[in-house]
């Protein structure tokens, strides 16, 4: 990544982390930000989890099951869904979600 994505990235990490985050204006940053570094799926999670804050759970959940799929070793994605389905009663499928999970020997650096 870039100097400057890596700014903008550690920019938009602390604003996430204030008492009163201003979750639109980190939405759209992400927005702008992803496209330049596509490939650097951390920028998505980040991006769901802004849109978890807003309440924007469908759109949540999409992206989350989609890093999922893409990225097995991914841990972050499959416990944010996890808070995701029990904040909407989805026992089920959060029950369902902790059968299939299986920690890899390796997982994401940040992890």
């Amino acid at each position: 990544m870039s100097p400057e994505l890596d700014k903008s990235y550690k920019e938009l990490i602390l604003a996430a982390s204030e008492s009163s985050p201003d979750w639109p204006k980190i939405i759209s940053a992400y927005e702008k930000l992803m496209p330049k570094a596509p490939q650097y799926y951390p920028f998505r999670y980040n991006y769901a989890v802004a849109l978890y804050y807003s309440d924007r759970l469908e759109e949540t959940e999409s992206i989350l099951r989609s890093l999922m799929a893409e990225h097995l070793e991914y841990l972050f994605a499959r416990a944010t869904l996890l808070t995701l389905l029990l904040r909407t009663d989805c026992l089920d499928d959060a029950k369902q979600l902790v059968s299939e999970t299986k920690i890899p020997k390796e997982t994401h650096q940040d992890a």
